[in-house]
């Protein structure tokens, strides 16, 4: 890890460098997990056609306890800051997601419970990291699957002010998880996406978001190509950041093109071949030559 912050460092000594927590709980590849999934609660998940075992109180506790411990290894490592990944189906979401937890113990149950993994991750890194080493979380806004027993905009509202109560310096929002790819549920916000449209599909979340925390910073990412789209979400206050990753691996220079008044949109259509391609051919934009 330490290489690897020393790596960009070279590029730009000031440039702040975040390293994203993450576990894959129900949504692992059972060939990586040697058959055995774990989860908040024995739900399938039709993504991996797999079905968890149900965590003990006692791993819940560890899985806490390995994400502190993560988070100092990469202050060590000289990172500037951790997210979390608490979104798009992994574990963390997974106990946030009435969907898929269904617990009966102060980790399941109410809002409150179902949150209560996520801030007591947060406390545990400020408290071992210091109050000023900055603590991201990537939130789950919306699972985007049909079913009525999902986490849903308001109640994801709600859990993003008690993540921003228990110490969070920003949160990033999105959505999705899986299985709402999986079945195509996700086309209400991604519509047409395959052509480049629509962008920040995820707008309407973000404004949600800082409506109810006009005082945390709020981070918006999917399909934010444009700079002029970007602008306008800044100067608007919809959010504070703005969050980009394929047009990125489509064009790394892209930030510095903007800079300069060129590229002042990305071409990348968020086609996801990148991602699904990444085990074979590495990371990289599949129609690179395009």
């Amino acid at each position: 890890l330490r290489k690897m912050v020393e790596a960009v460092r070279e590029v730009d000594p000031e440039v702040k460098v975040v390293v994203q927590l993450s576990h894959g709980g129900r949504q692992a590849h059972p060939k990586l997990t040697g058959g055995v999934l774990i989860a908040p609660s024995p739900i399938p998940d039709k993504s991996v056609n797999a079905t968890p075992r149900e965590m003990t109180r006692e791993e819940v506790k560890e899985v806490i306890e390995d994400f502190v411990s993560a988070a100092e290894r990469a202050k060590d490592a000289g990172f500037d800051g951790v997210q979390i990944q608490a979104c798009h189906g992994y574990l963390v979401s997974q106990f946030l997601s009435p969907y898929s937890n269904r617990r009966n113990d102060e980790y399941g149950g109410s809002t409150e419970n179902r949150a209560r993994m996520l801030i007591e991750m947060v406390r545990g890194m400020k408290k071992a990291c210091g109050r000023d080493w900055p603590v991201l979380v990537k939130l789950q806004m919306d699972d985007f699957v049909a079913d009525e027993n999902r986490l849903k905009l308001p109640e994801s509202v709600e859990i993003a002010r008690m993540v921003s109560e228990s110490g969070a310096d920003a949160i990033e929002v999105s959505g999705g998880i899986y299985e709402s790819s999986l079945y195509g549920n996700l086309t209400s916000v991604r519509t047409n996406v395959g052509k480049g449209e629509p962008e920040a599909y995820f707008l309407s979340l973000a404004i949600e978001a800082k409506k109810a925390l006009p005082s945390t910073p709020i981070m918006l990412v999917g399909g934010i190509r444009s700079k002029s789209v970007a602008e306008e979400i800044i100067e608007k206050r919809y959010a504070d950041f703005i969050s980009m990753s394929r047009p990125l691996i489509r064009d790394p220079d892209l930030p510095m093109k903007w800079m300069k008044g060129e590229g002042l949109k990305s071409d990348c259509a968020s086609c996801n071949d990148c991602l699904r391609n990444a085990g074979k051919q590495g990371l990289r934009c599949s129609k690179q030559n395009t």
